[in-house]
């Protein structure tokens, strides 16, 4: 039998109970002692990871997403896979999907992972609501057939998950959990995350091996002091990913569902724009025209404030370059 194949057997057979963790470097915090303002302080502003507790508690979703319910609700419903290696999306009913889960032995399962589930399931959108923590989002400013995917229903097997990567326009996010549980491995924006290719991050969105190829081959060799920062979220849980934050997740339970969000605020406006800047320019120009249109006044002072960063990062720079030349 060829490495290769022996390498797929193993990661499809493993038990998946070898990749709990009971330990959390994350800061975990509950509605109850976070405040807006202290999230925003504390965690948008530091660019820092929380998972937070308590923001779930009235949702429908909490009740009609468990394992059990989802199907008595939604089994008939159709929902878009992920992309396979071949490029390929299915839509599938939960049902079908769900006996999938099931049955899958392999080591990249296909994942729920559907960016237009409020046209095709409706109803969906009104089982859980923004918590107040996210409910800024500048993107809000344009029409939606402009603005960028923002929101998924995810749903997959234990296996399932996504390799290394950084949310696009470097959005924050935030990943909310009905069902099952996720572990979840970070690394700030300035950190190259071990496994990553360099080669590859400026032309392909996924540039690292697959989830659990990752925790096979890659993880294991982490020295210590070069571990990312970690967390296992399960149902009633949200975990907040800060903008350009490497980030890579693996479902732990069958099915594990959950609803994601990307957006945003005033708080990270200038890594975004910076970012369109450089690799969007249409999306630019079409959300600077929605935010002097419907915005002017918060418009003219993002744009001013960024202006100055972009100054002072110049002035920054040139003034390392002048020191260096002395030395």
């Amino acid at each position: 039998m060829s490495p290769k194949i022996t390498a797929k057997w193993y990661r499809s057979n493993i038990p998946i109970k070898n990749f709990e963790i009971n330990f959390s470097t994350i800061d975990r915090r509950d509605i109850s002692e976070l405040s807006v303002e202290e999230f925003i302080k504390e965690y948008e502003v530091k660019n820092k990871p929380v998972v937070i507790t308590g923001a779930m508690k009235n949702w429908k979703a909490m009740q009609k997403w468990s394992a059990e319910k989802f199907s008595k609700h939604y089994g008939q419903k159709l929902l878009k896979t992920n992309g396979t290696s071949g490029g390929h999306c299915y839509k599938l009913t939960y049902d079908d999907y769900y006996a999938y889960m099931q049955q899958t032995k392999d080591d990249k399962p296909i994942l729920f992972f559907d960016n237009k589930f409020t046209e095709r399931v409706p109803e969906l959108l009104g089982d859980y609501e923004i918590p107040d923590y996210f409910k800024e989002d500048l993107f809000d400013y344009m029409e939606k057939e402009d603005r960028p995917d923002w929101r998924w229903f995810l749903a997959g097997p234990a296996r399932s998950g996504s390799p290394l990567h950084q949310d696009p326009h470097r959005t924050s996010a935030w990943n909310a959990v009905l069902s099952g549980r996720k572990r979840w491995a970070m690394y700030p924006p300035e950190v190259i995350p071990p496994g990553v290719d360099e080669e590859l991050i400026d032309t392909e969105f996924y540039a690292s091996p697959d989830v659990m190829k990752w925790y096979v081959e890659v993880y294991p060799k982490i020295p210590p002091n070069k571990r990312p920062v970690e967390c296992v979220a399960g149902p009633g849980e949200i975990v907040f990913v800060p903008s350009g934050w490497w980030h890579t997740v693996v479902n732990l339970d069958t099915p594990t569902i959950a609803i994601t969000q990307n957006f945003c605020s005033t708080q990270t406006f200038h890594f975004v724009y910076e970012d369109m800047m450089k690799k969007s320019k249409v999306l630019r120009k079409d959300f600077e025209e929605a935010l002097k249109k419907r915005a002017p006044g918060l418009a003219k002072r993002l744009f001013e404030e960024f202006e100055r960063r972009q100054t002072d990062s110049v002035i920054d720079s040139s003034s390392s370059s002048d020191e260096m030349s002395t030395d």
